[in-house]
């Protein structure tokens, strides 16, 4: 699995239909967490309470498997930029928060060139995101308006190269995860926030570690890996904390199904992420949104799947 180049894929397992989600006690409303669906045909973004209550799909991308996901909220909530390749390639587009006044801020030539994986700044100037416009795939940077394109890492070789960028709290540094130079496996890096001063924070020879997401405060990086799997069992992936110099590792979920895509709560208590935990009691491999205490603990499913096939929540955005 491609940890850290997830894109707007589609996992298909036939399911018996579950119950619409409830009010989870403890979960208290506040932001919204946004995230992407094909329960209604295309994938689509949608936005939820914290309790998963209150769902409501934000787009409608037109065309016949057309698609929209990886939604970002701006910082000042206001904005949310996505991926959709409603015009042909994968592109960056901004939107208000109802889902109105869409407009496109890259303009990527050349068929099969993918722009995804949106991260703002904290300021709420510039957009950071992945693309593989030049045949590798690089971390970019960009105005929030498309312009002042800049490409930040250059990674030496062929490959897959780097993704899935996130800023620091304070702007000054941004996580991401790239192929380790000999391409054996997926490693999670911070560096500036111009693109200099790489530095390696994982080191897991022959496993993948992803997804990284800052804490609010700046003081842990979440991430996604199968370093403690095991090896006959692709889909196995966890959730782990660490600090940002890469120390004091800490396992949060023990599933033995995936469990990716962290994402902290405003206040830094929760994290929300993406999970098959139920297939324990269903045998199912759809994903669903789950939230935990930062400790790992308090486990709640936030989403569910009532489609023949598909997923009803994935790349949540809190």
């Amino acid at each position: 699995m491609r940890l850290t180049l997830i894109r707007c894929i589609v996992l298909l397992a036939l399911v018996p239909a579950a119950p619409a989600p409830q009010p989870q006690a403890g979960l208290k409303s506040g932001y919204r967490i946004a995230f992407d669906s094909d329960r209604d045909g295309n994938r689509e973004i949608y936005v939820m309470d914290p309790d998963g209550s209150h769902q409501q799909r934000l787009t409608h991308t037109p065309g016949k498997g057309k698609n929209s996901c990886v939604a970002a909220w701006s910082p000042d909530r206001r904005k949310i930029a996505f991926e959709s390749d409603r015009d042909g390639n994968d592109e960056i587009y901004m939107m208000d928060v109802d889902g109105s006044n869409v407009r496109r801020l890259t303009q990527t030539a050349g068929q099969g060139k993918w722009n995804s994986n949106p991260a703002w700044s904290p300021d709420g100037k510039k957009i950071a995101f992945e693309s593989n416009r030049d045949r590798k795939w690089e971390i970019y940077v960009m105005d929030a308006d498309g312009s002042s394109l800049q490409r930040l890492t250059q990674r030496p070789g062929e490959g897959t190269g780097s993704g899935n960028p996130d800023w620091s709290p304070d702007g000054k540094k941004i996580a991401f995860a790239s192929w380790t130079r000999d391409e054996r496996q997926f490693e999670i890096y911070v560096m500036d926030a111009g693109g200099s001063n790489a530095q390696q924070l994982t080191n897991t020879p022959g496993w993948n570690n992803g997804t990284p997401r800052w804490s609010p405060d700046g003081k842990r990086i979440a991430f996604s890996s199968n370093r403690d799997t095991d090896p006959k069992n692709a889909n196995a992936v966890d959730i782990y904390v660490m600090n940002p110099d890469g120390s004091d590792v800490r396992r949060l979920t023990r599933y033995g199904f995936a469990a990716y895509r962290p994402f902290w709560s405003p206040d830094g208590k929760r994290i929300v992420f993406v999970s098959t935990h139920h297939a324990k009691s269903t045998g199912s491999k759809n994903l669903d949104i789950y939230v935990m205490d930062a400790d790992g603990t308090n486990v709640h499913r936030l989403t569910f799947n009532n489609t023949p096939n598909g997923s009803t929540g994935v790349h949540p955005a809190w």
